[in-house]
C-alpha cells in the first residue's frame, strides 16, 4: 500500500490550544494567521506600558506554545525578556477572540 506520514505532537497541557491551532488547517492558513498576528499591533488599552505603545514597538507573537505581546520586531526567536504580556488561552476560541477574529472550525481552515 501507500506510505503515510503521521505526526505525533506531544505538548504540555497549557500549550494544547496553540499546538492544536498550529497543527490544524492548511499550511497557507497557518502562514496567514501568523502573518496577521505579526502585523497586528496592540493598541486597545491593555496593561502595556504607554510609551511602548506610542513608539509602536509592540506586536503580537503566535507560536505553537503561546500568544504574547512582544517587543521584538524581527523574525528572530522570541525570548522571555522580549515578552511584554502573555495571554492565557485555554481554547482555540480564546486565541481567535484575543486576536479579534471570528472562530473557524478546523475543517474551515483549508485555504
Amino acid at each position: 500500500g501507500k506510505a503515510r506520514r503521521i505526526d505525533l505532537v506531544v505538548v504540555p497541557p497549557h500549550h494544547w490550544p496553540f499546538a492544536l491551532l498550529g497543527w490544524s488547517g492548511s499550511t497557507q492558513f497557518e502562514r496567514s494567521i501568523k502573518d496577521y498576528t505579526k502585523n497586528r499591533f496592540k493598541g486597545r488599552g491593555d496593561h502595556v506600558h504607554a510609551r511602548t505603545l506610542i513608539e509602536g514597538n509592540v506586536r503580537y507573537y503566535l507560536s505553537n506554545s503561546m500568544l504574547a505581546l512582544v517587543t521584538k520586531r524581527d523574525n528572530d526567536e522570541v525570548e522571555e525578556t522580549d515578552i511584554v504580556q502573555r495571554y492565557d488561552c485555554e481554547t482555540e476560541q480564546d486565541i481567535f477572540q484575543t486576536l479579534g477574529l471570528q472562530y473557524l472550525e478546523p475543517w474551515q481552515r483549508c485555504c
